[in-house]
This record gives structure tokens, sequence and C-alpha cells, in this order.
């Protein structure tokens, strides 16, 4: 059953449950009279639902001219999929010759690994996860290759690589409050392949490639939109995960209540139940989750307000287990606070 405030809508009510009968392998859905097209419309053009929707929906309950637009929106994915997977590739295949250790995150593994179609997974860009020790050769291949643009921003490189935009990670996590709290190049020794249409992908392995999904949509997104909780929710039930593994590294690493707290709203987003035996979610949400949950909720479908805008402030502070990340996002906030004060 899905709860919360917002579930009282309709559309709300139709678009969750449509998402929850994907990721399950449910029925086809019709579209109830009770749904605003025009709005529904837009909510699965502007979060890349379409080819779900395409294929969720019965035919004949999908007007014509909003069925002609998530088709050619589809079409659209799937060639720029058929690029980055290129991407992908070759920039491995670049830093496999030069000896630097190197894998895939996130999009392009997951739309040929977890979707039954790569088409149904749209993403904006590569990501490739490399050692921060790697820097420096990385300069000077993109010398060599004449990759134009190659800009360094904060902890990654950006570049332009077979029609597609190419992130080279040289730390997982971005946010200087988050940016060492682990050591993520542990994770490059512990590759695995997928097999893809373009020949052998390197990437993480399930529980690694988990953990990232998980703290990136939190950190770097505030869990905003659908397709990354469909994402995660997809690669637990399509591998066998290790969760006491999981259970460990989130203990160890202070991150348990971020990690319980994106498993339980992906739980409460489309309706599932993907608690891990070995993870008692309950233990690590805070008191008011259900009221926190409309909070994050609610920037996706355009109903935030500054009152959900201060809770997910607190709830980063409820997540920061150590002091040290606690007390820098708590520094972060004392210019926002000061603005709200002076506004009263």
């Amino acid at each position: 059953m899905i709860r919360g405030q917002f579930c009282r809508n309709p559309n709300q009510i139709y678009v969750r449950r449509v998402i929850r009968e994907f990721i399950t392998q449910g029925k086809t859905e019709s579209i109830p009279q009770a749904v605003d097209l025009p709005w529904l419309n837009k909510t699965v053009m502007q979060h890349g639902l379409f080819a779900i929707f395409l294929k969720m929906i019965s035919a004949d309950s999908i007007p014509p001219d909003i069925s002609k637009r998530w088709q050619h929106a589809s079409i659209v994915v799937l060639m720029k999929n058929n690029y980055a997977l290129q991407a992908a590739m070759e920039l491995l295949s670049i830093c496999k010759q030069n000896n630097i250790p190197a894998v895939a995150l996130r999009g392009v593994v997951l739309a040929h690994s977890v979707y039954c179609d790569p088409m149904l997974r749209p993403m904006t860009d590569v990501d490739i996860l490399v050692p921060n020790s790697a820097a420096e050769e990385l300069l000077q291949l993109s010398k060599k290759y004449l990759w134009r643009p190659f800009k360094r921003l904060r902890s990654q490189y950006v570049l332009n690589l077979n029609r597609t935009k190419v992130e080279i990670h040289l730390s997982f996590l971005t946010p200087k409050r988050y940016k060492n709290i682990a050591d993520f190049n542990f994770w490059l020794d512990n590759q695995r392949t997928i097999s893809t249409p373009k020949g052998f992908l390197d990437c993480l392995s399930p529980e690694h490639e988990l953990l990232g999904l998980v703290f990136h949509w939190y950190i770097h997104h505030q869990l905003e939109g659908y397709l990354k909780g469909i994402d995660i929710a997809l690669l637990i039930l399509n591998n066998a995960v290790d969760w006491d593994y999981v259970e460990w590294w989130c203990k160890r690493y202070a991150l348990t209540r971020m990690f319980c707290f994106t498993m339980a709203y992906v739980n409460f987003l489309f309706g599932l139940n993907l608690s891990p035996k070995t993870l008692d979610l309950e233990k690590s949400l805070p008191l008011n989750h259900s009221v926190m949950f409309d909070a994050f909720i609610a920037p996706s479908i355009d109903q935030d307000h500054l009152k959900y805008a201060m809770r997910r402030k607190m709830n980063q502070l409820f997540v920061a287990e150590s002091f040290s990340v606690k007390l820098k996002q708590a520094m972060r906030y004392m210019d926002l606070y000061e603005l709200i004060k002076n506004r009263v």
C-alpha cells in the first residue's frame, strides 16, 4: 500500500502504481478517467518515464498524440543510449590499455543489466569511476587522444565522447563533507562484467553498485525523481545482494541511517517491501518518517514549499551519523537559517 499525504491525489496514485507494476513485472494498466491526461503527459516526459509507461499501459487507452510523443522520446533515448554505451566501452578500453583501473557506473550499466530493454532507461551522461591517483595520467591521455572539451570540475573530469557527455569521477562522492568518508578506490578491486550488444562492460559488484546508487541519489539529488528509485529496486530484484556485507559497510562508515532512509523511501514511493532482513529499517528512521517522506516527494510533483525544504535540511542532519559530518552539514546551513531569520 502506497501511503503519504500526496497519495490522495488520483494522478499520484496512478503514476506510482504503474511504476510498481513495472518493477514487479505486474499487469498492464489502463488510464482511469480520473487521471488528468495533460498532467500525466507532463509528468511522464519530465521524469523520463515515457518508455516504461508505453510498456505498462494498454495501447488503446493512450491518446494518439500522447502515444506519438512517448514513442518519439523512446526512440531518441535508444539512439542516445547506443552512443553512450559506445563511449563507455571506448573510454574503459583506453583506461585498460594504460593500466588505469576503471568501471562504468549507474545508467549505462543498469540499462544493459537490470532493465529488460535499454530504451526504458534514459540517461544524460556516462559515469566512469577511476582511482583519484589517476588524475595526472588522465590529463595526459586527454592530450594524446585530443579530448575536447576536457574540464576539471571538483573531483571529476568532464569530456564529450561519441556525442555523449562523459564524467570521469576521481572520487565517488563530490561534496567535501562526504568525499573522504570511505575508501572508494577499494571498490575498483572488486569488479565484475556484464554483457552488452557491444561487448563486455566493466562495472562494480552488485553490493557496491547498490551502495553507490543509494548515496548518490540522496547526497547529490536529495531523492528527487523516480528513475533512480526504480534503479535501486530493479538492482535488488535482479541480483543476489550480500546484505551482511552491505550492513557491515554502512556501519563501518557511519552511513546506516542514510542507507535505511533511502531504502524505506523506495518502499514508500512504490509500495514495495524490499527491506533486507539484516537491516532493521525502522530502527534507523526518524520518528516522523512518513512526514519526512512527503517532504522528499514534494519537489518531484511540483508541490515543494519552504516547510518541506526545511524538513529535508533537518533530515540531512539526522542521517549524518559521524560528528564531523554533522558539524560540516550544520555549518552549511548557518547562512540559510540567517537568511530565513532576516525575512521574518
